[in-house]
């Protein structure tokens, strides 16, 4: 039994192991998507904090598909939709700000339960918060400085502290192509293969969203299915 064990987790090490070197990300390898349609987008996101599934300090992204219909579908769209669409995500921003939507926070509950901050913002059934909506609060008081409540999950905050940086590409940003600066979310457009890009910038210093890796979530099933196999044979 010990020697299934072993032989179990060295398998599902070689997963993850795998899965994160790989090289070339494109839209065959996104699990997760939400809409409908012809044509095909994605989010990228990243904390940019250094956890799990991160390697000494290595910081990865993560990706969600999004299909839409007609040529294009407004940055803000894409955006709202992915983060009400998936439940482990969630969002805190001002859809009235002077430039558009502003973006404070993004939170993603990486083991589904149960997804909460610091300086609790009141996420509605569809993991959205728009400080807009607030009554008499300034919106961008308490964008600065919240965690997740569970280690386990990922959150990041920022308007006068950092910020998160917004990033398009039209060609796959980790295939040959390259990610420009996004004009805003409510400024820009994603056509039929193309990406948005959020990455987190602490104290105003970072870049575009680094490699992305496959959902943890798939990661764990592909590693119960190696043990399970193994312990059939």
């Amino acid at each position: 039994m010990q020697r299934y064990v072993c032989a179990a987790a060295a398998w599902a090490a070689l997963i993850v192991v795998s899965a994160s070197a790989q090289a070339g990300f494109t839209f065959s390898d996104i699990t997760d998507w939400t809409g409908s349609g012809a044509h095909e987008a994605a989010l990228v996101i990243d904390f940019n904090d250094g956890q799990a599934p991160a390697a000494s300090g290595e910081s990865h992204s993560f990706v969600w598909g999004y299909r839409f219909d007609g040529s294009s579908v407004s940055a803000e769209t894409l955006f709202l939709d992915v983060i009400a669409g998936v439940s482990e995500l969630y969002a805190e921003y001002d859809s009235q700000s002077a430039f558009g939507m502003a973006l404070f926070g993004i939170g993603y509950d990486q083991d589904g339960d149960g997804f909460a901050t610091t300086d609790a913002a009141p996420f509605n059934a569809l993991g959205l918060h728009d400080t807009d909506t607030d009554s008499g609060s300034v919106q961008s008081a308490t964008a600065d400085g919240g965690l997740a409540v569970d280690s386990d999950d990922r959150y990041a905050e920022g308007w006068s502290t950092g910020f998160w940086g917004q990033y398009v590409a039209t060609g796959n940003p980790f295939d040959g192509g390259s990610w420009g600066f996004g004009s805003g979310l409510s400024a820009d457009t994603i056509g039929d293969d193309g990406w948005l890009g959020l990455s987190f910038a602490p104290g105003f210093t970072g870049g575009p969203p680094s490699n992305p890796v496959p959902e943890p979530a798939s990661l764990v099933l592909l590693a119960l299915g190696a043990v399970g196999v193994m312990r059939r044979k």
